[in-house]
């Protein structure tokens, strides 16, 4: 690459190139996939490891020629630099140089399109500084519309600060981000380059890019015709603002981000950067398409891996030197610059492209004693491939590289593509042991590549295999970051299966670990280098930390892996995830089961609620048993994007034990002292946005609190959740252990819970009696309360705060109690059985010589489904198992209940009889007292919310509690993870047996709790009312459906948007219910309510397709005196009408099922409102059964 010139001494040193011609259709589709290291998401937040940050000069006319003479020769001497660079990658044999620090580019006024060509002949490329490079308002209408110039000319898939956004571009509110950040100024994501090499505009409304999963067909794809909507096609479609154009010979920059931002903040003397709704795989083998407004693609890119910092793209007419053989190579190759907004740079002095090196069959691991083959892919990059030059590098464990030569299979493909096969011998490894590889490759100039490439650390070898420039930025990197940043994994491989006896269980899946530090790795700061193997597939360069607060000091560590440069795949129904948790299991509250975490995890997800997905793991340290773990999942961007929450939403993290409650008084500035942020780290607003909600709930935002959590939050979300933490009695959620999201389009805060080990939890051990002067946690009514976080039920008794230490005894009879009433006098033989039970406490697997009666509808038996053994278990995972069985089969008879006086009095609430109260001018508690969740107290203090939950937590209980399900969960867990538990107590001796863990939760905890939520404590004829009855079917006919009034404002059609009205003087749990048009049949369009909807007694809630425009609409209306009114008018009470978000769900295989017109026919109901107004609307369940058909039997609310 030549950049745009300064000045004439600049020009004289280099002179620019004329731009290439546009490739054809046909060579773009030449380009190469691949499947090699996937993009690093920790790395791309390093502020070092780039090539430079590159000043982007915007086509002939650049304002920095009109610059002072100073300006101008350091914008000279930029340029300069940037072309040694190019240099340095152009001479692969000279040793590594080290790059320029990056430059963020300064800002420049927009450039009109059609700018006159300056002396030097130069083409125009229309580059500004915010990388928007020729992008022009079609206000003239003097534009082409034609698209035959317009191509894609250069992408970059792992831009690590090679080129930065400047800090001050916010970019416009899209639909991917709200006001500041959204244009992701100061960050680094990757771009794709257009160029329209025509002497005319071009207009690019109607537009798309389209990126495609897999390899594709050459030539089939590009003529095909797409539906508009992007669908069936299997990829992500993005599409241009209609106010978008290419000027004549110029360039246009978009930014990979994700963010989705348009243009709404910019004008035409100022664009905004365009960021596409995807981003792209550093991984390849995707294609990237342009597509026109017919549908036709008139532009396509076969994206190989790509490299860091490294662009892929159409190289310069002049190749600066480099060898390439027009008959070998294909059209587009790896540049030696990035130049996003100018003329492309020559290609990159690299050999082949090697674009796997994999088994060739088999998606397990492989037995020993046989050879491993592998097979190396691989095709032209700039010449054709030498054959005698292509091998195979392998490891076996911590040992060193041995070399095989590969020899070539078949013939040649069509687009020259080879494959090469060498055989690693069964003499090298055993079973057990890890076997890693790499290809080298060279082509008939000399240019060498490897697959994956070794490590900047390697010398030689990365001097040889890397060119020059690209092991210098490597190395920068690599010295500039943290070890788990280094953005390479250094090979492939897998992980030789282990002999039989030490699988134990094929119940439980194996993740191996292997580390050259075990002791390292295992501390806070952790290590990189690590290796996993799941399954069959080996992730190279892991980190790996110790994770916790108390578990620290524990002998048993909790533990974090990260994987920068490639993501881990623990399921074929969920997306790959970049880091994940291990829970060990070392402490959990009251005896140790070895699930209460997962089982917790377990019960939400099929509740409804947004909650990690968790398993228990066999760990394998370098080839011996570890421990029994559970994977746990990480909430990131990935995990919001799962759950169908935009990543542009910021998420923090509550860390402190009292600070982080959503307390008012915290000063902003010590809110990051608090919390994490977890992503969006750049933009410093999102803090205010939390300090706000924080204020909100104390009554000091511009609603009453009653009214400001209904409008603030996710009710169906959180009102869930609560009621799920209620119902395991997890203790250790006030304060801490959650995460606080806030989605970016209806601008609804989410709390997200996490860290869950404290579920099931009692202070006493089996058969014991609570410690009334301590943490009585299922006992006492302080913490088994369903209004536990409320400010009358705080977590702690005792607190090291700012303020020093604060402590407090459980003396109130307000706070003590037992969990429920004494059990009934046990007949003479049942007390002899809960006798022999209490003297299994040292003998725990001990059988019983008789059985008792059972305690009560949470108390189960094991599933005689699990009494069949796996196919495959060794003779001792079998025995293992039946003795799992036999012990599940006889502890489960007797139920055990806690002792302890009787709760005969309860905190009087004192927030329910004015809940709009303002806190803001009392300081908030501290010490003890303090540790209460400020917003579950503004969710209970009201009314309407709070009988919204109390009713879903009805729900779950009888769901889950009455019926036995978690029960029946804890049954298939133990029988499963038995044999593990039991080694694991020796492993680590800890002289614990799961059997009196499992037997707390199954005879102590359920039946306690199912007792103290639907009998004799909270229940409705309890001492403390406070849950309801059973929900019944001829409730939820007192549900009907309405269109918004004449004067309410709706989103428009296709939106569909109603309110549902309780006329029943209960509250009513809608979770899993569904409306379609009455008379519709099961064929129909149905609307789903997400779990948590809840209309409160007397009351309304709106509901609608399009949450984010009704929940604007709803806060216009709140600030204009008069449509507040009628929205009131409207609900039916004074309280504030919550809005729920519902989703169109087609019946699989009705004649809907295919419709478009289905879909978005409900909506306009003949007008331009989407208000239903022309359908008479009615609810059914799951089944597609009307809610006023059938028996008055209890409805089973879908869970």
């Amino acid at each position: 690459m030549q950049p745009e010139q300064p000045d004439p001494t600049c020009r004289q040193r280099a002179t620019p190139a004329a731009p290439p011609p546009p490739p054809s259709h046909a060579q773009l589709e030449q380009g190469s996939g691949a499947a090699g290291p996937r993009r690093p998401r920790a790395a791309a937040r390093a502020a070092a490891g780039g090539l430079r940050r590159l000043v982007q000069f915007r086509g002939r006319g650049s304002p920095l020629l009109g610059a002072a003479p100073a300006a101008a020769a350091v914008a000279c001497s930029l340029l300069l630099l940037a072309g040694t660079l190019s240099a340095l990658g152009q001479q692969q044999q000279q040793p590594a140089a080290q790059p320029a620090p990056p430059l963020t580019p300064p800002p420049q006024p927009q450039q009109a399109a059609g700018a006159a060509a300056e002396s030097s002949g130069s083409t125009a490329n229309g580059s500004d500084a915010n990388g928007t490079a020729g992008r022009s308002r079609n206000n003239s209408g003097d534009s082409s519309s034609g698209g035959g110039n317009v191509y894609i000319s250069e992408v970059m898939a792992s831009n690590q600060g090679a080129v930065v956004l400047p800090a001050a571009t916010a970019g416009g509110k899209g639909a991917g981000g709200s006001g500041a950040g959204s244009g992701g100024g100061g960050s680094s994501p990757d771009w794709i380059e257009l160029h329209n090499s025509g002497g005319a505009a071009v207009t690019l409304k109607g537009w798309k890019l389209r990126l495609v999963d897999g390899e594709g067909g050459s030539g089939s794809k590009s003529s095909s015709h797409r539906d508009a909507s992007g669908e069936g096609d299997g990829g992500s479609s993005w599409p241009f603002p209609a106010d978008t154009s290419v000027p004549a010979n110029s360039y246009l920059v978009i930014y990979a981000s994700g963010k989705n931002a348009s243009s709404a903040s910019a004008t035409a003397s100022s664009p905004a950067p365009l960021h596409t709704s995807f981003k792209l795989p550093a991984e390849g083998g995707v294609a990237l398409e342009l597509e026109g407004p017919d549908g036709v693609v008139v532009s396509r890119v076969q994206l190989p891996r790509q490299y860091a910092n490294v662009s892929f793209g159409v190289p310069a007419a002049d190749i600066g030197g480099v060898q390439r053989d027009p008959a070998a190579a294909p059209p587009l190759t790896y540049l030696s610059s990035p130049t996003p907004g100018a003329d492309n740079a020559a290609p990159l002095a690299i050999g082949p492209i090697i674009t796997s090196v994999s088994r060739p069959t088999g998606s397990t691991r492989p037995p020993a004693g046989a050879d491993l083959p592998i097979n190396i892919t691989l095709r032209p990059n700039l010449n054709a491939i030498d054959g005698g030059r292509v091998s195979l590098v392998f490891v076996v464990n911590w040992g060193q590289e041995q070399e095989l030569a590969a020899a070539q299979v078949g013939q040649a493909g069509p687009d020259g593509e080879l494959v090469f096969a060498a055989a690693i011998p069964a003499a090298a490894f055993k079973a057990g042991d890890m076997v890693r590889w790499r290809a080298r490759a060279a082509d008939t100039a000399g240019y060498r590549a490897a697959f994956p490439r070794p490590p900047p650390a390697a010398g030689a070898a990365a001097t040889e295999e890397w060119p020059a420039a690209v092991a210098a930025a490597a190395a920068a990197a690599a010295s500039a970051s943290k070890p788990e940043e280094e953005p390479q994994p250094h090979y492939y491989g897998t992980a030789i299966a282990p002999p039989e006896d030490q699988i134990i269980t094929p119940d439980v899946p194996i993740l191996e670990w292997f580390s050259p530090d075990e002791a390292a790795a295992t501390t806070v700061d952790g290590a990189g280098g690590q290796v996993l193997v799941y399954g069959a597939t080996l992730y190279d360069n892991v980190a790996a930390r110790r994770r916790g607060v108390t578990a620290l000091s524990w002998p048993k560590p909790k533990l974090k892996f990260t994987l920068p440069q490639q993501d881990f795949k623990y399921s074929e129904e969920q997306p790959e995830v970049s880091e994940f948790g291990l829970q060990s299991f070392w402490y959990e509250l009251g005896e140790r089961s070895y699930m209460k975490e997962p089982l917790a995890l377990q019960f939400m997800r099929e509740a409804g609620v947004i909650a990690p997905t968790s398993f228990h793991v066999h760990v394998r340290l370098n080839g011996a048993f570890y421990g029994l773990f559970a994977f746990v999942e990480v909430l990131d961007d990935t995990y919001l994007e799962r759950h169908g929450l935009p990543a542009s939403g910021p998420l923090f993290k509550s860390v402190s034990g009292e600070l982080s409650n959503l307390r008012w008084d915290l000063p902003l500035k010590e809110y990051p002292s608090f919390w994490e942020k977890e992503n969006r780290d750049n933009v410093a607003s999102d803090w205010e946005a939390l300090r706000n909600f924080s204020r909100g709930l104390a009554g000091g935002g511009p609603l009453p609190r009653s009214e400001f959590v209904v409008q603030s939050v996710n009710l169906p979300s959180m009102i869930n959740n609560m009621a799920a933490q209620t119902l395991v009695n997890n203790m250790d959620r006030c304060t801490k252990n959650f995460f606080m999201y806030l989605h970016p389009h209806t601008r609804e805060w989410y709390m997200l819970p996490w860290d869950m080990d404290g579920s099931f939890g009692q202070d006493n051990g089996l058969g014991g009696k609570p410690g009334l002067d301590n943490y009585c946690v299922l006992a006492c009514e302080q913490w088994n309360s369903p209004l536990y976080c409320d400010s009358e039920h705080p977590q702690d008794l005792s607190r090291v705060t700012p303020w020093g230490s604060v402590s407090v005894k459980l003396n109130d009879n307000a706070y003590q109690g037992a969990a429920v009433r004494k059990p009934p006098p046990p007949s003479a033989a049942a007390g002899r059985r809960s006798r022999a039970l209490l003297l299994q406490q040292q003998d725990p697997e001990a059988a019983p010589e008789e059985d008792a009666a059972g305690g009560g509808g949470a108390s189960a038996t094991a599933p005689e489904a699990a009494a069949a053994p796996a196919t495959g278990a060794s003779p001792a995972a079998r025995r293992a198992r039946r003795r799992a069985e036999d012990v599940a089969a006889t502890i489960n008879k007797s139920p055990m209940y806690a002792a302890g006086p009787t709760i005969t009095k309860f905190p009087s609430p004192r927030g329910w009889d004015d809940p709009d109260r303002a806190t803001l001018t009392d300081t908030s508690s501290n010490g003890p007292a303090g540790t209460y969740n400020h917003l579950y107290d503004a969710i209970l203090d009201t009314n309407a919310t709070r009988s919204m939950y109390l009713r879903r937590l009805r729900t779950l209980a009888d769901s889950f509690l009455a019926s036995g399900r978690i029960a029946q969960m804890a049954n298939e867990t133990y029988t499963r993870i038995k044999p593990l538990a039991d080694l694991d107590a020796k492993k680590w001796s800890s002289g614990i047996s799961i059997d009196r863990g499992y037997k707390q939760i199954t005879t102590e905890f359920l039946p306690v709790r199912t007792d103290q939520l639907l009998g004799s404590l909270y229940g409705p004829t309890g001492r403390r009312s406070l849950l309801p009855t059973s929900q019944q079917r001829e409730q939820i006919a007192l549900v009907t459906a309405e269109p918004l009034l004449p004067g309410e404002a709706a989103p428009p059609a296709p939106a569909v948007t109603l309110r549902l009205r309780n006329k029943g003087p209960d509250a009513i749990d809608l979770s899993g219910w569904r409306l379609r048009p009455a008379g519709a049949g099961v064929g129909a369009v149905n609307l789903t309510f997400p779990a948590g909807t809840v209309v409160a007694p007397s009351s309304s809630v709106v509901a609608t397709t399009d949450l984010g425009s009704a929940r604007d609409l709803q806060r216009r209306a709140a600030a204009t005196a008069t449509l507040a009114a009628a929205a009131t008018a409207a609900a039916g009470s004074g309280a504030a009408e919550p809005y729920v978000g519902v989703q169109p769900q087609l019946v699989p295989g009705s004649p809907a099922a295919d419709s478009r017109a289905a879909r978005e026919g409900l909506g306009s109901g003949g007008g331009g409102r989407g208000d239903g107004a022309g359908f008479k609307w009615e609810l059914v369940d799951a089944s597609g059964t009307a809610a006023g058909a059938g028996s008055a039997a209890t409805s089973q609310t879908k869970k």
